[in-house]
């Protein structure tokens, strides 16, 4: 990479490195104490900070790997500089910062492994800005400034994801694969989609075609390879067996940690470590409807770029009956499960700080407008396939829709917070133009700047605790 290249990757690093640190200065001075789950985490880290490993808050849900990472850091600042208070309340959410420009990096990262898979080229500087549009996603970013688990967790997930990429996926590197894991188990749904995709390309390796790999060209290389199985005369369950030998020398060390991580869930008899009961699983598939919609509102730029490059085909194309049927039925069924699967948990009904608590109770929850948008679930669904198969095959949307909802579906409270690595796994495979990428740093920097003006200027105030200021967030 040269000079020019590098300038405004190392530009953007700083701003955002600049940016971050005067706002968590202004966070801290208007919420200088813990904040709503910050009262399990930062109590937790001090803990560890006084290198105390045994004691444990059973009201934490999540593996500890967010305070190992904030000791690992905060010791290492002790080291350099000498200062004491360093496991304090400001130094603990000051961690994330690294995360988030740590964030930055691995999405550029991500993203030249992506083109370099789909052999798909795109400007470096529109590459560096969609890295740091996905570094301020404004549900991530705004949890750069409380000490949470999201800004690493996420760190974690694109970590293994340029390992994958960089096919430095070997045993060497079950550690980073781990880490995702233990900043919060759902993660564990992520390796299994890197297992998915690894075994499509195992499988494919011998059909590939040189065109676009739609769904019509994995159908062709499922025919070819019925095809070739019945001229080599090759017996079937003989060639399941090389498949699965041949993907287990690819993803051993994945699937390894799959069975740790099986074992684990059997033997704590939960997916979360604490506060079982309020975090108990769930069938609630309206999660991936609610997800669909969020996804398409955060990635506006791209879907209106999509729907009005479609504009003339649907005006010219006249719609076959079979659609027509297809779209009624698909309304009615969503229709039928937004009324059957409305699921409303007490934490989200109790909690009136969380901007989850208003969407819920103005669209989500709401007896009309729940009926009313019921049309965009199936929009949104279309757009969500529409601008992922435009880069990536058939067979890894699936995959990826697979995982999103494994990782959704389970979830009895609705939490945005839950949607930010399906999301940004999601980004990371669109096409991209200058308008959609310019558009979409705008629109995130804008929502940004709302949502921490709400924080820091709108605080409210409960009558069961009158000398208490509480304040917006996610």
């Amino acid at each position: 990479m040269t000079s020019y290249h590098l300038l405004l990757p190392v530009t953007l690093f700083f701003f955002l490195g600049y940016v971050s640190v005067k706002i968590l200065n202004v966070i801290y001075e208007y919420q200088k104490y813990p904040y709503i789950d910050e009262i399990f985490h930062i109590p937790q880290a001090q803990t560890y900070c006084s290198n105390n490993w045994t004691e444990w808050n059973p009201k934490i849900t999540t593996l500890p790997g967010l305070y190992i990472v904030s000791y690992v850091i905060l010791n290492l600042f002790k080291t350099l500089f000498q200062y004491d208070n360093y496991c304090s309340v400001y130094g603990l959410r000051a961690t994330n910062i690294i995360g988030t420009l740590l964030n930055f990096i691995l999405t550029i990262s991500v993203i030249k492994r992506l083109e370099e898979k789909y052999a798909i080229t795109s400007r470096n500087h529109l590459i560096v800005l969609s890295g740091f549009n996905i570094a301020t996603f404004p549900p991530l970013y705004f949890f750069t400034f409380l000490y949470y688990t999201d800004v690493w967790s996420t760190s974690f997930v694109l970590l293994t994801y340029y390992l994958y990429l960089s096919k430095k996926n070997n045993k060497n590197s079950i550690s980073k694969f781990l880490g995702s894991v233990i900043m919060r188990q759902t993660n564990i749904i992520w390796v299994g989609l890197l297992i998915l995709d690894k075994s499509w390309q195992v499988f494919s390796k011998n059909y590939k075609f040189n065109s676009k790999q739609d769904f019509n060209i994995t159908k062709k290389i499922i025919q070819n390879f019925f095809f070739n199985l019945k001229m080599k005369d090759k017996n079937l369950w003989d060639v399941i067996k090389i498949f699965i030998n041949d993907v287990l020398i690819e993803t051993y060390h994945l699937i390894f940690l799959c069975c740790i991580f099986i074992m684990f869930v059997i033997w704590n008899g939960s997916i979360v470590v604490g506060d079982k009961l309020a975090h108990s699983v769930k069938f609630h598939p309206m999660q991936n409807l609610y997800f669909l919609n969020f996804t398409i509102f955060f990635s506006w730029p791209f879907a209106l770029i999509e729907l009005l490059s479609m504009r003339t085909k649907i005006i010219k194309i006249k719609p076959r009956n079979v659609i027509i049927i297809i779209i009624i039925l698909s309304t009615i069924a969503i229709g039928i499960l937004s009324e059957w699967n409305k699921m409303e948990h007490p934490y989200l009904l109790a909690d009136n700080r969380h901007i989850a608590f208003y969407i819920w109770k103005k669209i989500f929850g709401h007896g009309l407008y729940r009926r009313i948008i019921i049309p965009t679930y199936l929009l949104s669904g279309f757009l969500y396939y529409k601008l992922l198969i435009k880069k990536c095959h058939f067979m890894f949307t699936i995959a990826l829709t697979l995982c999103t909802a494994l990782n959704l579906t389970p979830q009895f409270l609705f939490e945005i917070r839950y949607f930010i690595i399906p999301y940004v796994i999601w980004r990371l495979q669109l096409k991209q133009s200058p308008i959609q990428v310019y558009a979409e740093t705008i629109f995130y920097s804008i929502v940004n700047f709302i949502t921490f003006y709400l924080f820091i200027n709108k605080p409210f105030v409960w009558i069961s605790e009158p000398d208490i200021k509480q304040r917006f967030i996610w």
